[in-house]
């Protein structure tokens, strides 16, 4: 079991609109083992922007700050990611396929990050959602492939 990541998702955009913007504050609590996690609470913001096309299509624009832990615990620092989604919507579920970054600024040596990742969402009911996905590493610094299943809702 990893860290747990709490999000909250605040639309600034009316629901219906083609064009929609967020405002997403997340915070990364520490549970996972040793080895697997850091042990440090770290949080930051995305801001996902979405362009619906007629067709079922939508792209995705996703800049996000992160404040992060340093390597050796005596600071913070600053992370960014991005990423350029373009995503298909069928009946209930929606295909993604993206191109994914992430520039970690840590002290000791910055990390630079490089996936693409493909994912299934399903939207089970209306409050409902259930996905699965996997990102594959386009560099060395990058894991070779991650996997994952994911459940969201909507209150």
């Amino acid at each position: 079991m990893g860290d747990i990541t709490l999000r909250f998702k605040q639309r600034l955009t009316a629901a219906d609109g083609a064009f929609q913007l967020a405002l997403l504050p997340f915070l990364k609590l520490p549970t996972a083992r040793a080895g697997i996690g850091n042990g440090r609470v770290e949080g930051g913001i995305a801001v996902p922007i979405n362009i619906s096309v007629p067709g079922g299509w939508t792209f995705t624009l996703g800049p996000q700050l992160d404040v992060l832990a340093d390597f050796d615990g005596s600071g913070r620092h600053l992370g960014v990611t991005g990423l350029v989604n373009i995503a298909r919507q069928l009946g209930p579920f929606t295909l993604y396929n993206e191109l994914w970054t992430n520039q970690n600024f840590d002290p000791s040596g910055t990390v630079r990050q490089y996936s693409h990742d493909v994912s299934l969402a399903w939207l089970a009911h209306a409050h409902w959602q259930f996905d699965v996905g996997a990102n594959t590493g386009l560099n060395r610094a990058t894991p070779d492939l991650v996997a994952y299943p994911g459940i969201a809702t909507r209150f």
